[in-house]
This record gives C-alpha cells, structure tokens and sequence, in this order.
C-alpha cells in the first residue's frame, strides 16, 4: 500500500465541516465520498462519549431541561434548567444559588415551610428569562416590597392561607400580566401599578367581601375570576373595566345590593360575559 493519507482524531474533527471528503488510494484507484450527514453523526457520536451524563431530561436542541424536582439535580445541571418545581424545604444559602439557574423560566414552591419571599425575590431577580412563578402553601403572610424588582415576570400565582392582606403601597413589576391571589386575601386594594394586569384571579377567597373602588386603575384588565368568593360590594368604578371581556361569578355568593350593582355593569358593559351559576336578569 503506498501514498495513503492518515488523518488524525483531531484533524478529523476540523475539517468535518466539509462537505465532501474524498480519500485517494493509488493502488485501487478509487475515490471514497463520505456524506456530511454521515460526518455529522460520527462528530455527534464522539462528543457525546467525551459528555458526562446528565441526571435529567435533557432537550439536546435547545440544550436546556424542560423540569427538573429536584434541588440538588437542579443545581448540578444549573445551566439546562427551565422549570423547577419543589416541595422541599430550601435554606437561605439554597434560595440564593437559585439566581444560578440562568435559564429558569419557570418555579413552583410548594409546602414550604416559613419561605423567605424577600430572600427568595432577591435572588430571582438576577434572572432575565424568568416568566412564572407559582407558590402554594408556604406560610407566606405578606408580599415583599422588592416584587417591583423581578423587571420579566409574567405570571404571579400564590396560594396561601396565610396570606391575608397585602400592602396597598407594594409596586408591582410592570411587565406583570397575571396575578392570583387564593384562599386568605381578606382585602386588596390596587394602584398605579397593577395598570398592565390582563387577569386578576381571586377566586376560593373565603374573607374577600368587597371589591375596592380602587380597581379602576385595571384598564387593561380582560378577565376577573372571583368564583367561590363572596362579594357583599361591587363599587361603580366596575364600569370603568371597558377591557373586561369575562367575569367568573360562579358559586360566588352575591348579596341584593351586589346583585343590583352587577346589573348596571352588565349594562355598562354588554362585550363582557358573565358566568354565574343562577341566570341574571336584566330590567
């Protein structure tokens, strides 16, 4: 065998990129062609042997994790998480090193006991993809005034007992387009800075008997969930909402005067549908 050309590993890899590759042997007179595609799969091939194996689900294309429950995987493999769902009890050292998920765009805490809020939003801050949060049952008992600071949230979904009242002072981050608040709110009243919310859910409120004049800064508001909530007022300022498209009445108790309010939104207001367990009607 003469003139046979050998090509090393490494020399291999960087002219991999070709799209053909021709290997000459004199002795048969004959050209090998190699496809790119096949090129591509040994490539893929070799750096994947030379990859540690990842404890999650990984999405090779996006090279990202669609969810991970776990906070020791998820800290392992920071840089693939987008979703992160917990129900365990997390340290304040671990609540900090969640700004290392650079990718997170979405978190669920669930039972967790005493959560720090203001710690946790601190570090959630740092994160620029971050769209959705969900926190349910983790003795929450108030809304931190750094909330304003976590400029890309979409979505805020806390379901809390404890959570009773919130500051009617507290700013929220103007990107903000969904807020739910359940189980505990007792009262809410809004400023400036819910004018960008699309949707307000306060349904399975037991305590929540008024809704506050204040909610005519919502003009950008379509939908408003209060099912499973008494309403005992439902101030005029309801007319104000020309955005409301749905209102969620069902299984909500609605005292006379209530009712007669709602009659004259509805007629303020005829794009808007209102769902109610008994029909309405309109004189």
């Amino acid at each position: 065998m003469k003139n046979i050309k050998i090509i090393s590993v490494s020399r291999f890899l960087t002219i991999c990129s070709l799209l053909v590759i021709s290997i000459s042997c004199s002795s048969k007179k004959q050209n090998a062609i190699i496809t790119i595609a096949r090129i591509n799969q040994m490539k893929d091939s070799i750096q994947r042997k030379a990859k540690p194996t990842l404890p999650i689900k990984r999405n090779v294309e996006a090279d990202t994790c669609d969810l991970c429950t776990d906070w020791k995987t998820a800290l392992a493999c920071k840089k693939y998480v987008t979703t992160l769902m917990v129900r365990e009890n997390l340290s304040l050292s671990q609540l900090k090193m969640i700004k290392t998920l650079t990718h997170l765009e979405y978190l669920s805490l669930e039972e967790i006991k005493n959560l720090n809020l203001k710690v946790l939003i601190k570090s959630l801050s740092k994160l620029k993809k971050l769209k959705e949060i969900h926190i349910a049952e983790c003795n929450i008992r108030s809304l931190p005034e750094n909330i304003y600071t976590l400029k890309r949230l979409k979505e805020l979904r806390i379901t809390d007992s404890c959570l009773t009242y919130v500051s009617p002072t507290i700013q929220l981050p103007d990107s903000l387009e969904t807020l739910s608040i359940g189980k505990g709110i007792s009262t809410l009243v809004f400023n400036q800075s819910y004018q960008n919310l699309k949707v307000l859910d306060l349904s399975n409120n037991r305590h929540y008997a008024s809704i506050d004049k204040s909610i005519s800064y919502l003009k950008n508001l379509s939908e408003l969930n209060l099912q499973y909530t008494p309403i005992l007022y439902i101030p005029h300022e309801m007319e104000q909402l020309s955005n409301l498209k749905l209102l969620r009445l069902g299984a909500t108790y609605l005292v006379p005067n209530a009712q007669d309010r709602l009659r004259k939104f509805r007629l303020a207001n005829p794009i808007c549908e209102i769902y109610l367990d008994i029909p309405m009607t309109i004189e």
